[in-house]
């Protein structure tokens, strides 16, 4: 809801915007302008300004159908991050042992949620740079602060992993795991 508040607040304070209302479920905000008065560019530049993006919408025609993996979707970062994470899980729980004899063991989960951390979650990531630059915090916080620190907490514990043995034995590769949990899951929201 802040973030509706928020699009809806940029694209009303355009000049020429009489009304704009925000669907959260479509991502369509239909915008009613005095004629002659506004123009696309300025409206995408006012939600970006907003910590947000915005491309005018253009009707497919009957022969034309929107690609549903094409570029930045969240369906084509989900199709690689989703199986790239299940690895990542049974990988976490079938090398714990492994892990604290050899290196391998200990990168191989950190290694493969580099990807779904960092271009994967690269738009959470990026929407909570924006949002601290307008000093606020939003869901995408909360998501890129949690993902990253996991991320880092599994390259530290591949760095500087406990030997085997003894009370001073610790879980391994949790971070990577939650990292191939997490992103996956919020994509398939999204």
């Amino acid at each position: 809801a802040s973030c509706v508040e928020r699009v809806e607040t940029a694209l009303r304070s355009v000049e020429g915007v009489t009304s704009a209302s925000l669907n959260f479920a479509t991502g369509e905000a239909p915008v009613m302008v005095r004629p002659g008065t506004v123009d696309t560019s300025g409206l995408e530049r006012a939600v970006a300004a907003a910590g947000y993006r915005a491309s005018p919408s253009v009707a497919a025609g009957p022969s034309e159908t929107p690609p549903i993996l094409s570029g930045d979707s969240p369906a084509l970062r989900l199709a690689v991050c989703g199986p790239l994470g299940v690895v990542v899980v049974l990988l976490s729980w079938f090398l714990p042992a492994a892990a604290h004899q050899a290196s391998w063991a200990r990168w191989l989960p950190v290694l493969l949620a580099t990807p779904i951390q960092w271009w994967g979650g690269w738009p959470f990531i990026s929407a909570a740079v924006t949002a601290a630059r307008q000093r606020r915090a939003d869901m995408f916080t909360l998501i890129a602060l949690g993902t990253t620190a996991a991320w880092a907490a599994s390259v530290a514990q591949a760095l500087w992993v406990m030997p085997a043995g003894g009370s001073g034995e610790s879980p391994l590769h949790m971070g990577a795991e939650t990292v191939a949990m997490i992103v996956p899951l919020v994509l398939l929201g999204r």
